[in-house]
């Protein structure tokens, strides 16, 4: 979300001038520089007599600041330790824990009870099953007598739990290594953990320091989770990415099997810089940003993260690990105390002080429905904001004052809101509805064969701009009031009945009531999500529904560059999809990637033909190819039947075309589910897979719909693949039943009608039309409007 990043000053006339600021709300009081070292992370310490201190990592080992005066910081003791870049400091009990990835290091303990006097220092480098292999140590947090560290030499580097009920001699208390861990939180019993390499907050129920376990995983907004804080109520949790233009995130974690995130926040947006830690006092979100310094954003309403202070003292700008590493808001004084890389430490006195918040629905005036895409701008302060897909704006300033706002969109009148009164603290709501009389209104309805309305239909509407996506309620219908007039493509569609695709479709009047007739069937092209699901143990390349991107391998396409043709969109499911890496950047590795569809019901299904395109390329390694891929059907009460195994010798850089009659393997199927397996042997081969264009339909109608099957001697089109603009032949005997009122059908795949023809005899042609698409379709047999067979034609 795009905030205030150059903050304005205004006047108390309310007279508003538009100069940019670096500083405000965070006076600097002094700076201390190390000359010859460079500084790592900061915490804080308070000794018996109320004297102030900064505990500053530098690259030769701990420094102890006494900033009891912020005019002039003294240096009181130095605890000299490994030479090395990265410390990190917490404190407990009167003693101060620092780690750093210098080797041999191991944690370095400092007893600081005795300030101003002395301190004295020891290194633990394990107990018990880790005796005496602590050796490297990346971070560290202590909460409720245990310390837990991070990223350390021991295992996969996860965290470390050390009991410190005796201070000065931890004791090991367990362990969590399923992966890295970078940095952490906790609170009680909850481990909210920074897998920076991973990209994901996780949630880890640390109880039974012997067995913790994984809750859930939160994926933050650049993928390369640095850093978690909790919000005093600890009901949000705020994270940081330590990659170039990176965010400032938070989350909604009441449950937390459903993490939801409200917000993400960038000071000096656009300018690549890298935030590096938060933490959180009174829920303002104190913030060491390298090249910005430090941020002070009110995160109050976490929904709505608004920057309310700031001292970049740093000298570098935009991207780059340089300037400001940590910072430490909690002495009792309110002064902060900062490291920066280069410069030493700085001492700030903030003035904290709420947002003033602003926010609202902008809805059509006409149908009221939700605007997205519209821009609020409070013209005073430079101030914009885009409402997202649910029509909502979030915005706000840190400065109080009247101001005016305008709202406007494509289509749309702007309107302009006069008068808008702005407190610290307080919310002002301010509810927009935009008229237009320029765009298109689209009521639509989706029914089945017999006009009864569907509910829950997924419904997207597209053009080269814009997709949008829609459900239909209780009535079949939908609504989208805010489409600029033209063309669009109409796809709609739900699991157990055939996706109705109508591209071309021009939407130009007021009010287009569109009607999408689905027909009972299962068919996927992976427009919507279904709610296919995806399991197995490779370490890499894992199925996942997207648009594909190419990859190759010796010449040979090895992961598709396009999704099967014949559907109505671009996406497909694929074994991994890296783009711009090599082949075998995100192809399947050591293990299988198992994606199951949703469970089917083909109980009424007289004759149930299944049919889809495969992806699947396996080449490389040193030995001859032997990976697999298998695609199997799964009965309810488990029993899983395979239906095909390929094991590819040599390249198939192609889709192919797979179809199964599933009579012939579950005689009286019922419910049943889809399942495809890709596995690699781990023998160094390439393995990539795709799947798309899924369909299970009848080859007749359903049971209880009069049908002359048994009448039918064969029926059959040719040349099969065939080529539109040419002839296709038929040949059709009935068993010596009259030929009369036969006809022959052409439906594509989604089940719109192409094209119809009399039969004049048992053998005769169709003639193809030329704008047919390649793709497939089914060319369908009728006698006097009653079903009679059906075949499948491919058109390349």
């Amino acid at each position: 979300m795009s905030k205030l990043t150059g903050l304005l000053f205004l006047a108390l006339s309310i007279a508003i001038t538009a100069q940019s600021q670096e500083n405000y709300n965070l006076e600097e009081r002094s700076n201390l520089p190390f000359p010859g070292k460079s500084c790592a992370n900061i915490w804080g310490y308070v000794d018996s007599l109320n004297n102030e201190y900064a505990l500053v990592g530098t690259s030769t080992g701990l420094s102890i600041v006494d900033v009891t005066d912020p005019e002039s910081p003294i240096l009181s003791f130095e605890v000299n330790g490994v030479n090395n870049f990265w410390r990190e400091v917490k404190t407990w009990e009167g003693y101060a824990y620092v780690t750093t990835e210098g080797n041999n290091g191991g944690l370095t303990i400092v007893d600081l009870r005795s300030l101003p006097d002395t301190v004295y220092s020891r290194i633990y480098r394990g107990d018990g099953p880790i005796n005496n292999q602590l050796s490297t140590i990346h971070a560290l947090h202590i909460d409720n007598e245990f310390a837990y560290i991070y990223g350390s030499n021991i295992g996969e580097g996860g965290a470390i739990f050390l009991d410190l009920s005796d201070p000065w001699n931890p004791t090991y208390a367990g362990m969590y290594d399923e992966r890295y861990v970078h940095d952490g939180i906790v609170w009680g019993d909850t481990l909210w953990a920074s897998h920076i390499y991973d990209g994901f907050m996780g949630v880890i129920d640390v109880s039974n320091k012997l067995n913790p376990v994984t809750i859930n995983e939160q994926e933050t907004p650049n993928s390369f989770t640095h850093n978690t804080w909790l919000t005093d109520d600890r009901n949000t949790v705020l994270t940081t990415d330590e990659v170039s233009n990176s965010y400032l995130a938070s989350y909604n974690i009441n449950d937390a099997n459903n993490i939801q995130e409200l917000d993400r926040y960038q000071t000096a947006s656009g300018s690549g810089t890298i935030v590096h830690n938060t933490l959180i006092l009174n829920d303002y979100a104190v913030t060491s940003w390298y090249t910005e310094g430090v941020v002070i954003v009110d995160a109050h309403r976490p929904q709505n993260l608004i920057e309310v202070g700031k001292n970049d003292f740093t000298d570098f700008e935009g991207d780059g690990f340089n300037g400001c590493w940590g910072v430490y808001p909690y002495l009792p004084s309110g002064n902060i105390v900062a490291s920066d890389i280069e410069n030493g430490l700085y001492v700030l006195t903030p003035s904290y002080v709420r947002a003033c918040y602003l926010e609202g629905l902008i809805t059509d005036s006409i149908c009221g429905n939700q605007l997205d895409n519209v821009t609020v701008s409070i013209l005073e302060l430079g101030i914009s904001e885009n409402t997202g897909f649910e029509g909502l704006y979030k915005t706000g300033s840190v400065y109080s004052g009247v101001y005016t706002v305008t709202f406007s969109k494509d289509g749309y009148e702007t309107k302009t809101v006069e008068g808008v009164l702005l407190d610290h603290g307080e919310l002002t709501e301010l509810n927009i509805s935009l008229f237009s009389n320029s765009i298109v209104g689209v009521s639509g309805l989706v029914q089945d064969l017999d006009s009864n309305p569907i509910q829950n239909v997924l419904v997207s509407i597209s053009d080269a701009n814009a997709a949008y996506q829609l459900i239909s309620d209780s009535e079949g219908s939908y609504l989208k009031c805010d489409l600029l007039p033209g063309e669009y493509s109409l796809v709609a569609g739900q699991w157990g009945y055939v996706t109705s695709c109508t591209p071309g479709i021009t939407f130009n009047s007021d009010f287009s009531s569109p009607v999408s007739i689905l027909e009972v069937g299962y068919y996927d092209d992976f427009q919507f999500n279904f709610g296919w699901t995806v399991s197995g143990d490779a370490t890499a390349g894992n199925w996942v529904r997207v648009l594909p991107n190419e990859s190759t391998f010796q010449g040979a396409i090895s992961n598709p560059g396009v999704d099967a043709s014949g559907d109505c969109n671009g996406f497909a499911f694929v074994t991994g999809n890296s783009l711009g890496g090599g082949a075998g950047a995100d192809d399947v590795d050591d293990g299988s990637t198992i994606l199951r569809s949703p469970m089917m019901n083909l109980e009424n299904y007289v004759n149930p033909y299944l049919s889809f395109s495969r992806w699947f390329f396996n080449a490389g390694g040193n030995d001859a190819v032997n990976d697999t891929l298998y695609f199997r059907l799964v009965e309810q009460n488990g029993n899983s039947i395979t239906l095909k195994k390929v094991v590819q010798d040599g390249n198939a850089s192609q889709w192919f075309e797979e179809e199964f009659r599933i009579r012939d393997f579950i005689i009286n199927p019922s419910m049943v589910r889809f399942e495809v397996e890709a596995v690699d042997f781990a023998n160094g081969h390439l393995v990539e897979a795709g799947i798309d264009l899924f369909s299970v339909r009848d080859s007749i109608q359903p049971v209880g719909i009069s049908s002359s099957i048994d009448e039918l001697g064969f029926f059959k089109v040719y040349p099969n693949p065939s080529v539109a603009g040419r002839v296709l032949n038929y040949q059709v005997e009935m068993k010596g039943q009259s030929l009369d009122n036969l006809m022959i059908n052409i439906n594509d795949i989604a089940g719109k009608k192409i094209s119809s023809s009399i039969l004049s005899g048992n053998k005769g042609q169709i003639y193809l039309d030329e704008e047919l698409k390649p793709g497939i379709y089914f060319v369908s047999l009728t006698q006097g409007g009653r079903h009679v067979e059906s075949s499948r034609l491919v058109i390349i």
